[in-house]
C-alpha cells in the first residue's frame, strides 16, 4: 500500500483539537497527506500545535482548499463517512472496504480520500453523493457518532493493518479518473440535459447527482471514461 496515495480530507473542522489530534493519529500510524476543507482561520494555532504533538508538521504542510470538490479534483476514488440519519444509500464496513482495497492494490495507480465531515453535522447529503462510496465504522447504535480523530484513527489504523495481510491473491491495478475528470463528464452530462430537455429546473440537481451516483457505481476505468467522455463531447457538438 502506497501511504503517499492515502489522502485523508477534513471538511470544515471546527475544535482545534481535533484537528492537531487528526495530524498525530495520522502519523502514528504513517500517513502524511492531509487536506482541509474550510478550516478555522487560526487553525494552526497553539491549542492544535498542543494536540499535534511531534506531528505538527503533517498539520503545517496540510494543503486548503475552499470546497470539496477542490480538494477531490487530482483524487481517483473518494469514500465519505457518516453517522447522521439522511444516508440514502446502505454504506459498506470498513473492514470489508480495506480487504478489497488490499485485494485491488488500488494505491498503486490512483490517488484515494477518506473525507470527514464536521463535528457537528457531519457531511451534506451533497457532499456524500460526491464521493464514490459511504464507509461504515460499526459503533453503538443508540451512540453511533464518533468523535473526529477517533474516526480518523480508526479507519488510518485499518488501512496500515491491512499492509499485513498476505492472505489475498492481489489483481492488476487499474488507473480511474480524478474528480476534475469526473467534474468535467458532469458538465458535458448537464449540457446535454440541457439540449435534450431532460431535466427541469426544480429537479436539476437532484437528477445531475443521481447521475453521478450511478456512474461512480459503474467505477469505468480511464479507458472507458475517455471513451464516454469523448461521446458526449461528440454528441454536445453535434446538438449545438
Amino acid at each position: 500500500m502506497n501511504k503517499d496515495n492515502i489522502i485523508f480530507v477534513l471538511v470544515r473542522p471546527n475544535f482545534l483539537g481535533n484537528i492537531g489530534s487528526t495530524a498525530r493519529v495520522m502519523k502514528n500510524f504513517g500517513f502524511s497527506q492531509l487536506r482541509l476543507v474550510n478550516p478555522p482561520r487560526n487553525y494552526l494555532d497553539a491549542e492544535a500545535r498542543k494536540m499535534a504533538v511531534d506531528a505538527f508538521d503533517v498539520l503545517k504542510r496540510a494543503k486548503v482548499e475552499s470546497s470539496l470538490s477542490q480538494a477531490l479534483s487530482d483524487i481517483n476514488l473518494a469514500f465519505s463517512t457518516s453517522a447522521c440519519q439522511h444516508r440514502t444509500e446502505e454504506p459498506e464496513a470498513l473492514g470489508h472496504l480495506v480487504e478489497k482495497l488490499h485485494q485491488q492494490d488500488l494505491t498503486k495507480e490512483n490517488k484515494l480520500a477518506f473525507v470527514f465531515g464536521d463535528e457537528r453535522d457531519g457531511l451534506t447529503r451533497e457532499e456524500i453523493a460526491r464521493c464514490h462510496e459511504l464507509i461504515l465504522v460499526p459503533t453503538e447504535p443508540t451512540f453511533a457518532s464518533l468523535n473526529l480523530a477517533q474516526a480518523l484513527g480508526i479507519v488510518a489504523y485499518e488501512l496500515s493493518r491491512s499492509e499485513g495481510l498476505q492472505n489475498h491473491k492481489r489483481v492488476s491495478s487499474e488507473i480511474l479518473p480524478c474528480g476534475a475528470e469526473e467534474d468535467e463528464l458532469m458538465n458535458l452530462t448537464s449540457e446535454l440535459m440541457d439540449r435534450a430537455n431532460f431535466s427541469r429546473r426544480y429537479n436539476r440537481e437532484l437528477v445531475t447527482m443521481q447521475l453521478r451516483t450511478a456512474l461512480q457505481k459503474m467505477r469505468p476505468n480511464k479507458r472507458e471514461f475517455d471513451l464516454l467522455r469523448g461521446f458526449l463531447l461528440r454528441l454536445n457538438d453535434k446538438l449545438k
